[in-house]
């Protein structure tokens, strides 16, 4: 994003490595600067502290780590109690105030909570990128173990779509003229302007590039991706060299993949090696380039073939078939408010029982209701006596005779006994109060289909 050290800051980075000294970047400098260009840097890279009035914040260093021995992140974390300003210009500073790295950046709000309103978190990461930085800087904590670090993940997608290329292009092919080698005069020559593919990684020249060889000799070109959790760029150089040209990985881990464009023989007569990127129009080209695919046409014709079919899915009922299924007259008993959908209600039928026989289904019989049972059958009751006997008889007042005509004896107990004898009968009054009978049911309706 166009971040850069400052002259400043280069020389005192020299300055502690030359004396080996450590070199202490202490704090982040937010500044509001009108009328600058994010992504940009000045040409000499000559920065000064901004000026009081555009200074909105400094803050202390929140973190740093180590990306790699030639690469260290600084780190500032802006909570939600810090603010209100807005900044477009970030700057690192040491112990001494020395400026040591700037970036312009778009014009970024911090606002902090203030009641109800809710103010904003920011985070902001500097990488500075210097020949062995993590020592002079004495910082010996990977970045890892604070950050996520998706430099992994980011290589990965960059070989995903180096290998989907290299699937399409092999090891190299060239689209129309790009990189043709052209023979101008004497011993030079041109590559003319265009774009390719070399190992999957996609080049591109907006112009001739002109060429100085003599013959017989080749000419390949270097292709890698280099860059850092910045950003990866495609990158390649022109090679003028007789020898065969092997891929290879340099010294800092970069993939590089190499291409023969030509060969110049003794009489400067070029042989032009490049395959051709062409094979994508002769794909398209052709009348059918999937024929494991439907054609649009294809397609057409088949839906209407499909739906000219009397029966275009036998695994499905149609319609017609559907009430084979169950004949039309067919009574069920469904337990719901209404009949569905099909069916019709049979009212013939109304406060009945379900009574489950052995015998022929279907009939029906009895008058009285199902749910109210008032009714007692005649009956008979059979008493019978046996003979001479007494009843003893509670009584609670002592009296020795009554007038009734038999003999009273009062009974120590309060208990007398009659001394009648004979057969005699008695009187039986039953006085319950039988409740109505009341069996537990549920409401059905029959409905017969349609």
């Amino acid at each position: 994003m166009g971040a850069f050290i400052t002259v400043a800051g280069e020389n005192l980075i020299a300055q502690k490595q030359g004396n080996n000294q450590v070199l202490n970047i202490t704090h982040f400098v937010l500044a509001n600067i009108a009328g600058l260009t994010p992504g940009t840097e000045p040409v000499d890279r000559i920065e000064a502290m901004p000026v009081p009035g555009d200074i909105v914040d400094t803050q202390p260093v929140t973190k740093s780590g180590y990306v790699n021995a030639n690469q260290v992140v600084y780190s500032l974390t802006l909570d939600s109690t810090i603010g209100d300003y807005d900044f477009n210009w970030v700057g690192l500073k040491a112990d001494d105030d020395t400026l040591i790295a700037v970036v312009y950046i778009p014009l970024l709000e911090k606002r902090k909570t203030i009641g109800v309103t809710l103010g904003n978190n920011l985070v902001r990461n500097f990488l500075i990128q210097y020949s062995g930085i993590a020592a002079i800087t004495a910082t010996n904590v990977p970045a890892d173990t604070w950050q996520i670090d998706f430099t992994t993940r980011l290589l990965q997608i960059d070989e995903r779509e180096r290998l989907s290329n290299f699937d399409i292009y092999g090891q190299g092919a060239f689209l129309g003229n790009g990189f043709n080698l052209v023979y101008q005069s004497g011993s030079d020559f041109i590559l003319q302007a265009g774009h390719g593919y070399v190992g999957g990684i996609r080049i591109e020249t907006g112009s001739d590039i002109n060429l100085t060889a003599a013959g017989p000799i080749s000419v390949w070109v270097d292709a890698s991706l280099q860059g850092d959790i910045n950003g990866v760029d495609a990158v390649y150089n022109i090679i003028v060299d007789a020898s065969v040209q092997n891929d290879y990985t340099d010294g800092s881990g970069f993939k590089h993949y190499l291409y023969k464009l030509a060969d110049i023989d003794g009489s400067n007569v070029v042989t032009d090696k490049r395959a051709s990127a062409g094979l994508v129009d002769d794909h398209e080209a052709k009348p059918d380039p999937h024929p494991q695919y439907m054609m649009d046409s294809e397609k057409y014709d088949s839906v209407i073939e499909h739906e000219a079919k009397p029966d275009p899915h036998p695994q499905y009922l149609t319609p017609n078939e559907v009430p084979t299924i169950i004949p039309a007259g067919t009574k069920m008993l469904f337990v719901q408010s209404a009949a569905p959908t099909g069916w019709t209600q049979d009212t013939s039928k109304n406060d009945y029982m379900l009574r489950i026989v052995s015998g022929t289904g279907g009939g029906s019989g009895g008058t009285d209701s199902p749910i109210l049972n008032d009714k007692i059958p005649a009956h008979n009751h059979t008493m019978t006596t046996d003979g001479d006997h007494s009843h003893g008889i509670g009584y609670s007042v002592a009296q020795d005779s009554v007038s009734n005509g038999g003999e009273w004896i009062v009974a120590p107990n309060n208990t007398i006994q009659s001394t009648v004898a004979g057969a005699h009968a008695h009187v039986i009054n039953n006085n319950a109060n039988a409740a109505n009978w009341a069996p537990k049911y549920i409401n059905t309706i029959i409905a017969s289909k349609d």
